[in-house]
């Protein structure tokens, strides 16, 4: 049997970490990782992407029966609003005020969308061939002048 056959997928790796943090429930040292199958390296790596996924702004997956649709739910001051109130080393206060701009921000932008009458994503996978294709044409007209 093939070494390749044991590994785990991503999934189960990402799961096995957040598992092992959950079963934890307070700080531990990196190494600890080991106890999972980790190595140093691998664990450094793992965290990286994990701390680096986690600043993003969040977004929503909708799977139709052909496709999948990636709607950005999230803009970048609201990204940066979350890292404010999720740090434990800010003030109460101030943590609090950036909970009420975050939820300010995404109740605006909600509304904006409906005025202007943006489409929900779930509309998206609707756009013919042709339509996608002549956006594409006028996109690259733009960016050439």
């Amino acid at each position: 049997m093939s070494g390749s056959k044991n590994r785990r997928t991503m999934i189960e790796r990402a799961k096995a970490i957040f598992d092992f943090i959950d079963y934890l429930d307070e700080p531990f040292a990196k190494s600890q990782l080991q106890d999972i199958g980790l190595n140093p390296a691998t664990a450094d790596k793992w965290l990286d992407l994990i701390v680096y996924i986690q600043k993003q702004p969040r977004i929503r997956l909708i799977k139709t029966k052909r496709t999948t649709i990636i709607e950005k739910h999230e803009q970048k001051y609201h990204t940066m609003s979350r890292e404010i109130f999720m740090d434990t080393t800010k003030s109460y206060e101030e943590r609090f005020n950036a909970l009420r701009d975050y939820f300010n921000a995404l109740v605006t932008s909600e509304r904006l969308r409906d005025q202007v009458e943006i489409p929900p994503a779930t509309t998206y996978y609707s756009i013919t061939e042709e339509v996608r294709k002549e956006k594409l044409r006028k996109l690259k007209e733009n960016k050439k002048n």
